[in-house]
């Protein structure tokens, strides 16, 4: 038996995708200072062997002040969605803490306050996916030992897939050191004990290396600057693999007994994913310092060059201490003396330029001079400009930036050494005149303004609006017969060119265009078959920018009470209208009707006798099973004589008596691409190759979906082009907090509770929708019936990029991820795929489909 290709969708994956590209050359040389060293204040560093760190922000900087506006001391740390963390990993609240501050910052993270029985708590959820190298730095407090003899208190983890919940092939550190790898699995490279000290604050270090090929990660660990130890993690291959993201930080305490487990206030978290860092610390060689406060970098790094926010952390104010760049292999620079408080190095800056004097003891009072050299006043500007600045200081500038149109608002560039410059891209603001500025500053505080300069921006419009569309005939909830007009409004910033009308798929060819306004045609719903239809007005420009009418117009056919399919076990002996395959399993050898896609034996996909839906005891049906105790599923595939861009799909379904519910499920329906293809997961479609669209529940509350694989879906990805799982149709993983963000997405109806032992009709319809390569004016719909019933209508789904991509195949499966299902299963029967909806029967259901009406009578609702 063939295994389907899926894996259990994950719980939460914030997904920030960031992947730091650090090249090093030679060993970093003594750098050289420019600006105040104030904490916070912004100061550039020269030298050479820096390397080039790109992007230069770290992936993390978590100072924990200002982060959580309006909590109090402790208060809980709010997890998810827009905030730091992506959830408390231990499920036991973390909370806020302005008590025991250390240096510069007054709050921290602190597992006190907790309604759980142990000291644990932590916080997780930050994922890097295709980082080689991750690198943590942070401080930490602890009020007794974290080492006994009974003790297993974890500080960190890291993980290799952004699985919260799993925990799998985790790099663990422990107070004793021990590196682990994989869930409950065997420890490797446990390294001498690094208890910590207690009722002091002490920083923190760890980094994990897979830069190797193939991976054979390196693992080093510090505590207060002191390497515990640096070397290769000799676990098995099969369980190397890239470490991608914090599972947690702070402490975990589960397996230790209470009494022995400490209160820990944590913070300062800077992650990263390259050794790549700025330190100053206490002593005058970095081997020998036990104190180095982390620098935080802000928009420069090249080989001799660098800028950083300065983190003075818990030095005193004027005190000295040594900066050193480090470059990613983890070497250090000489160290540079600073002083807290001066300029450019150890001691204030109290020289002037030469031939001028300043008097003892008298402070700096004298402001720059600046002005704006390029471009000149009343200057012509197009695209991008490089604007020039000249200063100059008694004592020394120590940075000029640049200002659009007010000298007050926020500048839009600073440069921190002669010639000030940079380059403007004028297409960011509109035509016209504007004024620039310069602002000169020197070591002491003291600025100057520079004459605003007058240019005037003249740059090429190009017309990237959309124009604005809607059907605004027939009106909602109208009943026409016979012909009628249909008309639409549209405007554009510039001129709509032309509305198209479409009925059905904006994919085919428009049924009608009108240039002019009021943009209308007659449309002879007699045309078309009887049925449920929609209309679509597409708005263009004259520079090809599309609009969709954003709300479509369904039409439908009143239904005669008289008139419903009749369910019989031999319904395909008199199939309905419309349709392309039909199988009632009433013939000697129906099974040969199927492409079978795994070739399963009878014991999992076996023709059984069943009253059906039919009512008939002498009906037949398909039964489908996985055996006990395995993953896998049971299947037939039909590939259908011919593609379509819209198909309907309707068929009978029935849990066995003692099916199990909690067991995690996919089930099958119409796909679109090769046979091949079909059961693809864990990967973005392209919107060329596949989709699919596989009706199954949701484990434990048995609700019914549809679980879509397409090139728009978002619900569950970490990568746009890739590592992404299928999407809930409609959404019911959630309310919006992780998964379902789309409102439109989620149902609009209660979805009913699916039992076992019950037959019920399921229908199915997929329209592939206009194809589109970025996702504009996407129109692809997926609608679902359960007994009649509809369960979701979700539309304008961006389904594909190319019109070449069709229904081809329809898949009936019953999978289970897991051995933990029971050993019954599901009957299938009257399977009828159709270019028509199909409807339900009338033996044991009471659902009526469209008839063929006397007169065209259309009911229209927008």
């Amino acid at each position: 038996m063939k295994h389907m290709k899926y894996i259990i969708i994950f719980n939460l994956t914030f997904l920030i995708s960031t992947i730091s590209s650090v090249v090093v050359n030679a060993a970093p040389s003594t750098p050289s200072i420019t600006g105040t060293v104030t904490h916070g204040g912004v100061v550039t560093v020269t030298g050479t062997g820096f390397g080039v760190k790109s992007p230069v922000a770290p992936l993390l900087w978590d100072s924990v002040d200002g982060k959580y506006p309006g909590i109090t001391n402790g208060g809980i740390v709010p997890t998810g969605g827009s905030n730091v963390w992506g959830l408390s990993m231990l499920d036991v609240p973390v909370h806020f803490k302005t008590t025991n501050p250390r240096g510069k910052f007054t709050a921290k993270y602190t597992n006190t306050g907790s309604t759980d029985s142990a000291k644990k708590a932590a916080l997780g959820g930050r994922n890097y996916p295709g980082s080689k190298v991750l690198y943590v730095n942070w401080w930490m407090w602890l009020d007794k030992t974290a080492c006994t003899a009974s003790s297993s208190n974890k500080y960190t983890r890291f993980t290799d897939d952004g699985d919260w919940t799993s925990n799998v092939q985790t790099v663990i550190w422990e107070p004793n050191s021990v590196i682990i790898f994989g869930a409950g699995g065997p420890n490797y490279n446990a390294w001498p004990q690094a208890c910590g000290k207690t009722g002091v604050w002490q920083r923190m270090e760890k980094t994990v290396d897979n830069t190797t090929t193939p991976i054979h990660p390196s693992v080093w660990l510090a505590v207060d600057n002191s390497p515990i130890g640096s070397q290769p993690i000799s676990a098995p291959s099969s369980l190397l693999k890239d470490i991608t993201g914090i599972y947690g930080i702070g402490f975990d305490g589960s397996n230790t007994p209470a009494s022995e487990q400490p209160t820990i206030d944590w913070g300062e978290i800077y992650v990263d994913n390259t050794r790549a860092r700025v330190e100053i610390c206490n002593a005058s060689t970095k081997a020998s310092s036990n104190h180095c406060e982390i620098q935080i970098p802000q928009t420069t790094w090249v080989d001799n060059k660098l800028e950083i926010k300065v983190n003075q952390g818990s030095f005193p104010d004027n005190s000295s201490a040594y900066l050193y760049v480090v470059d990613a292999s983890g070497t250090a620079s000489p160290g540079k003396q600073i002083t807290f408080g001066s300029s450019g190095g150890g001691t204030s800056d109290t020289t002037p330029p030469t031939g001028t004097t300043l008097p003892t003891n008298v402070a700096d009072s004298t402001a720059p001079t600046v002005s704006i050299t390029s471009p000149t006043s009343n200057a012509t500007i197009t695209g991008s400009k490089a604007i020039t600045a000249t200063a100059t200081d008694n004592v020394g500038v120590a940075k000029v930036e640049f200002y659009l149109d007010s000298a007050s608002a926020t500048a839009i560039a600073a440069d921190t050494a002669s010639p000030y410059t940079f380059t403007w891209n004028s297409s960011t603001v509109a035509n016209g005149s504007h004024t620039l500025y310069a602002k000169a500053t020197d070591a002491a505080n003291n600025s100057t303004i520079s004459t605003g300069i007058k240019v005037t921006v003249s740059n090429t419009v190009v017309d990237s609006t959309a124009p604005a569309v809607s059907i605004t005939s027939p009106t909602s909830n109208a009943t026409i017969t016979g012909s009628t007009t249909v008309t639409a409004t549209a405007t554009d910033n510039v001129g709509v060119a032309q509305v198209d009308f479409f009925v059905d798929s904006t994919s085919s060819n428009a049924v009608a265009t009108d240039t002019t306004s009021p943009y209308s045609f007659t449309w002879n719903p007699a045309t078309v078959a009887n049925g449920v239809h929609t209309l679509y007005a597409r708005a263009s420009d004259a520079a090809g920018n599309t609009k969709l009418s954003n709300v479509a117009v369904t039409v439908s056919v009143p239904v005669s009470s008289s008139s419903s399919v009749n369910v019989s076990r031999s319904e395909c002996a008199n199939a309905p209208s419309g349709t392309v395959f039909c199988e009632d399993f009433e013939s000697a050898t129906p099974k040969s009707h199927f492409d079978d896609y795994d070739g399963n034996p009878d014991t999992e996909n076996l023709v059984v006798t069943d009253k059906g839906p039919a009512v008939d005891p002498a009906n037949r049906a398909i039964r489908l099973r996985v055996p006990a105790g395995e993953r896998g599923g049971a299947d037939l595939i039909k590939v259908l004589p011919n593609s379509y861009d819209k198909l309907y799909a309707r068929w009978y379904f029935k849990y066995e008596p003692g099916f199990n519910f909690n067991a995690e499920n996919h089930g099958g329906g119409l796909s679109a691409g090769d046979r091949s293809l079909i059961g693809q997961s864990g990967n973005r479609p392209t919107g060329a190759d596949f989709a699919g669209f596989y009706q199954q529940y949701q484990a434990n509350s048995a609700k019914p979906f549809s679980y879509s694989y397409n090139r728009g879906m978002y619900q569950d990805c970490s990568d746009p082009n890739g590592n992404c799982w299928g999407d809930s149709l409609p959404c019911v993983y959630d309310n919006g907090e992780y998964y379902c963000k789309k409102a439109q997405d989620r149902p609009t109806v209660t979805l009913p509770t699916l039992v076992s032992g019950q037959w019920y009709c399921y229908e199915q319809m997929v329209d592939m929708g206009a194809p589109s390569t970025t996702g504009s004016g996407a129109t692809g719909r997926v609608t679902q019936w359960i007994d009649g019933s509809q369960i979701g209508d979700n539309t304008n789904l961006w389904l594909r990029t190319t019109a070449d991509l069709k229904l081809q195949n329809l898949w009936l499966q019953l999978f289970h991820h897991d051995g933990t299902h029971s050993t019954v299963g599901e009957l299938i029967d009257n399977v009828v795929v159709s270019t028509n909806r199909i409807g339900c029967g009338s033996a044991g259901f009471s659902v009526p489909v469209p008839p063929t009406p006397d007169l065209s009578i259309i009911k229209v609702t927008p």
